[in-house]
């Protein structure tokens, strides 16, 4: 199996980090955050695509369980944002 550069084979990847002053410096829970939140946001959208091509091949039952699954990654965003915000309870 050919590597791209950058990453590590397998489903493990390297750190994204960024050199300042001439040392390595690590993601900030910030930058993490929104990483986290942008793929959750992908995996709504992909799911909701899997929903509509389920739905226009008339398998509408596979299709409403798709549309859950990407209304649970909306709602999973949400808890995460309340939880980076401290309104948790």
């Amino acid at each position: 199996m050919r590597q791209r550069a950058g990453r590590l084979a397998g489903p493990h990847r390297q750190l994204r980090t960024a050199i300042v002053g001439g040392k390595m410096s690590v993601p900030t829970v910030g930058e993490e955050y929104a990483k986290l939140m942008e793929n959750l946001r992908y995996a709504e959208e992909h799911a909701a695509m899997i929903a509509h091509l389920h739905n226009h091949n008339d398998r509408r039952d596979i299709a409403r369980k798709w549309l859950i699954v990407s209304e649970n990654f909306k709602k999973l965003q949400h808890t995460l944002t309340q939880l980076a915000t401290g309104r948790m309870n």
